[in-house]
C-alpha cells in the first residue's frame, strides 16, 4: 500500500508560512509553534515529502493549542 505524502511547499502553505521557513525551522530547531514538526518521509529520496497523516495530525495539534488560547482570555 502506497504511502500519500505532500510536498514540504504545500505543508509550508498550510501553516500560512514558505517553504524556506519551514526547511530552516526543521534543520534548526524542529518545532513550529512549539510543537515538533513531522520528519520527512523516508523512502522518498530528498527532503521534501512529509506523510500526510503525519502533517495533519501536526496541523490539529496546532488548533488544539490556538483555541486552548482562545478558551484562556
Amino acid at each position: 500500500m502506497k504511502s500519500v505524502t505532500i510536498e514540504a511547499k504545500t505543508f509550508a502553505e498550510m501553516l500560512g508560512i514558505t517553504e524556506g521557513e519551514l526547511i530552516f525551522a526543521i534543520k534548526t530547531t524542529g518545532t513550529f509553534k512549539n510543537k515538533t514538526i513531522p520528519q520527512p518521509h523516508e523512502p522518498h529520496k530528498s527532503n521534501s515529502r512529509f506523510l500526510y497523516s503525519d502533517v495533519m495530525k501536526f496541523i490539529e495539534s496546532i488548533k488544539d493549542k490556538k483555541s486552548a488560547w482562545r478558551n484562556v482570555k
